[in-house]
């Protein structure tokens, strides 16, 4: 409840300055800093927030293992795509460096793109298709239901 105190009475202090004094000196004009602490100030005051915002924490809290597991996951296999399809119009259109192909594996797992980043390795050797397939059927249909049931279960 201090805490509250102070940012309600550090609130009403800058808006005093500001509404009375036109005040000249710059590190004095700070209007932002009350403007962030408000947010602040509407969760600690309200109880309905309050419960919410533990809600929120207690599911981050739950599903952050499963989270940096599925992160790792993506990581992994872009790894292993970056080096599978070096050399070839797949390396060089979807894996040309380790930050691009991670994000076309995220992409990938979200399928929201999912012909395109498939596409030109399918047309090289058919066989290439297993390691998409096996990409998605884990971390599709497996990791990230499995995250949603934790999302679930913790809220």
């Amino acid at each position: 409840m201090y805490f509250v105190i102070c940012i309600s009475m550090i609130d009403y202090i800058t808006t005093t300055i500001f509404f009375f004094f036109e005040v000249k000196f710059y590190l004095l004009k700070f209007p932002w800093f009350a403007t962030l602490l408000r947010p602040i100030e509407l969760v600690l005051l309200s109880r309905n927030l309050q419960k919410y915002f533990n809600r929120f924490q207690a599911v981050i809290r739950g599903s952050a293992p499963m989270v940096f597991f599925i992160l790792g996951y993506v990581i992994y296999f872009s790894w292993m795509g970056f080096h599978i399809f070096a050399g070839n119009l797949e390396g060089t259109t979807t894996f040309p460096t380790f930050g691009n192909s991670i994000w076309s594996m995220f992409v990938l797992l979200t399928t929201a793109n999912f012909p395109d980043v498939m596409l030109a390795a399918y047309e090289d050797d058919k066989f290439m298709c297993l390691f998409f397939v096996l990409y998605l059927s884990l971390g599709l249909f497996l990791f990230l239901n499995l995250l949603l049931a934790i999302f679930y279960s913790s809220y």
